[in-house]
């Protein structure tokens, strides 16, 4: 929270790793990324959703600020330039070394498998702008929430449509 006394070198290591880097991405992305292009910046569910405790004050105002950068990148005018495309991916917990190591404790099967959100880049990054039986439809400016569901099933079973608020559903087939 605001009273620790690890608050200031905290929010400067969410700031550099979340929002920061965010920025760098966008600005590389404004001078080098091609007509038709995608830029994916990663945000957080638990923010887009209020839903963080006060010891992630640090975490939630980076994220946030992610947020409202693609917010930014999406409005007609921006710097992105025209013809190209930017989303939010909003994992909960993406499984990483990184994150077991520090949250040794939690239930690691809650967690999205990296391999989920290279999916669904590579189906959005080929080209495919339309939904599929196991990805949404790529829409400018969207942010696009990421859960796991211990069943398994299709990639469409961790994605949400944040923007839309609606639980992915496949067109029926002909």
């Amino acid at each position: 929270g605001v009273s620790d006394p690890q608050l200031f070198p905290t929010v400067d290591t969410m700031i550099t790793q979340n929002l920061l880097s965010s920025f760098s991405c966008a600005h590389l992305a404004s001078q080098h990324l091609t007509p038709d292009g995608l830029l994916v910046l990663t945000g957080a569910a638990a923010i887009k959703a209020g839903g963080c405790s006060s010891g992630m004050v640090a975490y939630a105002a980076a994220k946030a600020g992610v947020h409202e950068l693609i917010a930014a990148l999406a409005e007609e005018g921006s710097d992105l330039g025209e013809n190209r495309t930017v989303i939010g991916l909003l994992p909960n917990v993406i499984d990483t070394p990184a994150n077991r190591k520090a949250m040794p404790d939690a239930d690691h099967g809650t967690w999205t498998r990296p391999e989920v959100f290279a999916k669904a880049i590579l189906h959005w990054g080929l080209g495919a702008l339309e939904a599929s039986e196991k990805v949404p439809a790529l829409v400018h400016g969207h942010m696009y929430q990421f859960k796991t569901l211990k069943s398994g099933g299709s990639i469409a079973d961790y994605i949400d449509d944040v923007e839309t608020a609606y639980r992915y559903t496949p067109p029926p087939k002909p």
